[in-house]
C-alpha cells in the first residue's frame, strides 16, 4: 500500500521582513478564532436575553453550531497543512 507523498509548500514572504506564509496563516487563524469566540458569546447572550421561545432558541443554537463548527475545523486543518 502506497503512502501519501510528503508535500512541502514553499514559505513565501509577501513583503520584505514579513512573516512566512505558514506563520501568517496561523496568525490569521488565531485572530479568526478569537473573533468567532467573541461573536458566539455575544450571540448566545442576545439569544438568551431577548428570545421568547426556548424551542426556537435551542434550534438556533444547534443550527449555528452545525454550520460553524465544520468551518472552524476546516480552518484549523488548513492551518496545520500549510504550517
Amino acid at each position: 500500500m502506497d503512502s501519501a507523498p510528503n508535500v512541502s509548500l514553499p514559505q513565501v514572504s509577501f513583503l520584505p521582513g514579513s512573516l512566512p506564509s505558514g506563520d501568517l496563516f496561523q496568525l490569521l487563524l488565531y485572530v479568526t478564532l478569537f473573533i468567532y469566540v467573541i461573536f458566539t458569546g455575544v450571540l448566545f447572550y442576545h439569544w438568551n436575553a431577548y428570545s421568547s421561545d426556548k424551542k426556537v432558541s435551542a434550534a438556533t443554537y444547534v443550527a449555528y453550531l452545525i454550520i460553524t463548527i465544520p468551518m472552524i475545523l476546516t480552518l484549523i486543518t488548513t492551518s496545520v497543512i500549510i504550517k
